[in-house]
């Protein structure tokens, strides 16, 4: 039992180019508490997209991570 959400999520390549894939991200729940949440798994495509495409979409967050 738990919650997902999904997502896509695009990458720059190293040339440059930019490509999208679908992850799910999940939180487990134990019947009081839901857990960490973790990438539960992707469907294992990379597709090629034009960077300007995807960035039309884009919302910019900042996640700071402290260690």
């Amino acid at each position: 039992m738990g919650r997902v959400i999904y997502a896509i999520t695009v990458l720059k390549t190293t040339s440059g180019k930019c490509k999208w894939q679908p992850i799910q991200i999940r939180q487990n729940y134990d019947g009081q508490k839901y857990g960490v949440s973790f990438v539960n798994g992707n469907m294992g495509l990379a597709i090629p997209s034009e960077c300007s495409e995807a960035k039309k979409y884009f919302k910019s967050t900042t996640v700071k991570k402290t260690v």
